[in-house]
């Protein structure tokens, strides 16, 4: 009957209650099927209501004793929902991405939503209560730190649970607020809660100000298919899916979250004290109920620059593009270390350490650009950089040769024949350290940016001729025929250049035939063209790329 989530807790004055497996299934409020591999179990709460866990066991590798050890290094994930949702909304996609990384995941049901039990009244909690019950699931069912995910509402519970791990609260607590290995907030409402987010919407979009409204405050959702597309879905979300998706939604929640005014009353959320608790703060670009400026807020709150994912909206994890997820996969495989097991004798040394006060880092794909007096990097030089990152994190072959590169500057370029060209402007100092990946690296981030040419070029400055009788002399490496000459070598690299010819046109203009060493003959022949659309409109001159003739 019963099934236990660990034979033990090694967190201190600890009696670990298994998570119950009803004898007899109960008639579900929510018609989800459960895919492979997972279990709908339920958590006795103290106040005796059960709440809904569907728990995925990580997929182990029974052939590697590597792999094992890695996935029991890895931190426990719970999975907390927003609005209008419940734990299905995880198990649809998200579980098993995360199971079949080596993740064991919970997703919680709060109470009133999915298949857990509804409280007496007419709400299903507070901040408080939610975060509580959370903290109540942690205590008893997990042996080490988890990561906690939060959506929406769900993450602005998670904030609050972060502001209650505080150096004074004592081990003794009924219910305390367990160390987190992590905290990652997917399109969170802001710590200010959502009345910002409305107000900005009323006087900058006032149409979007009434649909958001018509949305959720009217649950006009339940029965509007194209404004529950509008509200959680990106254009990309078929129709048949969004229907299957608005079913479930509508007899996800039997009672509201949260008394909202309650909740401004009693926001914005309590300052963090310094922490060890690494927060990944993650938006969308289309997200139609939390804006930029929200998405920022938070950011500012954990002080973490927010990663903003493009092509997907609201509700991330279900949406057409939900295997993005692959940002927050490689925060949480960073995170393993704070994942060890409480052993009894550790936490007795360490009750202190346990609750001592943290500080959040700043975990985003950032620290892979940068630019020239502090300048920030545009949007597509961020997407670039977070390429870098994600194979710097999940790439094993990459990994270590990338932990100490970035780049300067990153520009987008359409070049002949309707193709496309991606320039990266590395560090000059780098550039031997980016020649031993040079073909690796640029086979994946041609696989990351399909159809587009990578070209990689040391970042190199041209110094102007010094006024006469000036005693400075110009180093030959900054004039602007060697810039322009060491730029060719770049652009062919890992090729080498073995011949230049100069041709004239019979209108005078001058044209400079390179040659280049068979060797590296599949690396570099299929963007001969690409070379040399880039390199006219680096330097203005024209160039044509071949591999010289030999007799069989």
């Amino acid at each position: 009957m019963a099934a236990l989530l660990c034979l033990h807790s090694n967190f201190p004055n600890v009696t670990v209650k298994p998570l119950a497996v009803l004898d007899k299934p109960k008639k579900l409020c929510v018609p989800f099927e459960l895919k492979q591999g997972q279990t709908r179990l339920f958590h006795q709460l103290p106040s005796g209501l059960n709440m809904e866990v569907i728990e995925q066991k990580s997929v182990k590798n029974k052939d590697s004793d590597e792999k094992m050890r890695e996935t029991s290094e890895n931190p426990p994930l719970v999975f907390v929902h927003g609005s209008y949702h419940a734990a299905w909304c995880w198990a649809e996609h998200w579980l098993p991405f995360f199971s079949a990384s080596g993740f064991d995941c919970y997703a919680i049901s709060l109470l009133a939503q999915g298949e857990s039990d509804a409280p007496a009244g007419t709400v299903a909690g507070s901040l408080q209560t939610h975060a509580g019950d959370i903290a109540d699931f942690i205590q008893k069912n997990l042996c080490s730190p988890p990561v906690l995910l939060g959506h929406s509402f769900g993450g602005l519970i998670i904030q609050y649970y972060i502001a209650k791990i505080r150096n004074e609260q004592s081990p003794d607590t009924e219910t305390p607020f367990r160390e987190l290995a992590g905290a990652v907030l997917v399109c969170s409402v802001p710590p200010s809660g959502n009345s910002g987010l409305v107000w900005r919407y009323l006087f900058s979009k006032p149409i979007a100000a009434f649909k958001v409204t018509r949305s959720l405050a009217a649950k006009a959702f339940q029965t509007d298919l194209s404004l529950c597309k509008e509200t959680f879905f990106s254009s990309a979300m078929g129709d048949p899916l969004v229907l299957r998706y608005q079913e479930l939604m509508k007899k996800s929640s039997r009672m509201p979250l949260f008394d909202l005014r309650k909740l401004n009353a009693s926001l914005p959320v309590p300052s963090v004290p310094k922490s060890s608790i690494a927060v990944l703060v993650v938006g969308a670009k289309d997200d139609f109920i939390v804006d930029a400026e929200g998405l920022n807020e938070t950011g500012r709150f954990y002080g973490v620059s927010p990663v903003c994912v493009e092509g997907i909206a609201h509700d991330m994890m279900l949406d057409s593009s939900w295997e993005k997820a692959h940002c927050i996969s490689s925060f949480v495989k960073q995170n393993k270390q704070r994942s060890l097991v409480f052993t009894p004798a550790a936490v007795h040394q360490n009750t202190a350490a346990c609750f001592a006060p943290r500080s959040v880092k700043m975990y985003t794909a950032k620290k892979k650009i940068q630019k020239d007096h502090d300048a920030e990097p545009t949007e597509f030089e961020e997407t670039v950089a977070q390429a870098f990152f994600d194979l710097e994190n999940t790439n094993q072959e990459l990994k270590s040769d990338l932990k100490d590169l970035y780049i300067n500057q990153a520009i987008q370029m359409d070049v002949a024949g309707n193709r496309k060209a991606i320039v990266i402007y590395v560090p000059f100092r780098l550039r031997k350290a980016y020649g031993k990946v040079h073909v690796r690296l640029v086979r994946e981030l041609e696989k990351k940016f399909s159809g587009k040419d990578v070209i990689l070029i040391a970042t190199r400055r041209i110094v102007r001729p010094p006024k006469k009788g000036s005693a400075v002399q110009r180093p030959r490496t900054r004039t602007l025929t060697a810039v322009h000459d060491a730029v060719l070598e770049d652009m062919v690299f890992p090729a080498q250049i073995v011949g230049k010819r100069v041709r004239y046109r019979l209108d005078g203009s001058k044209i400079v035939k390179i040659f280049l060493d068979p060797k590296e003959r599949n690396n570099t022949e299929y963007k001969l063209e690409t070379f040399s659309g880039v390199y006219r409109k680096i330097t203005g001159k024209d160039v044509v790329f071949e591999f010289p003739i030999t007799d069989a």
